[in-house]
């Protein structure tokens, strides 16, 4: 038998597009969750406590996120440093 002559199966193509692929059911918590924290917007609070870092252009890090850790705890129970001011 000379080579290259046999007659191969070939692997079917492994390209699986986005649209194929199951889509998993939220869990009903973090749906609500969702939902509330873009009812209250909390993605503009949290842009406006995370300006100043990366105005300074450090960029995201691990600490970043405990900085704003007590900024969304005080958000999250209505304390928000934003909404109050000490002239008020």
């Amino acid at each position: 038998m000379a080579m290259g002559k046999r007659k191969r199966e070939r692997q079917p193509a492994m390209w699986v597009t986005t649209t194929e692929l199951p889509t998993a059911a939220s869990h009903p918590f973090y749906r609500r969750l969702n939902q509330l924290l873009c009812e209250h917007a909390f993605d503009d609070f949290a842009e406006v406590q995370c300006a100043e870092f990366y105005s300074r252009g450090d960029g995201p890090s691990e600490s970043a996120a405990w900085d704003l850790f007590p900024a969304a705890v005080d958000w999250l129970a209505g304390r928000s440093r934003l909404a109050t001011s000490p002239t008020a």
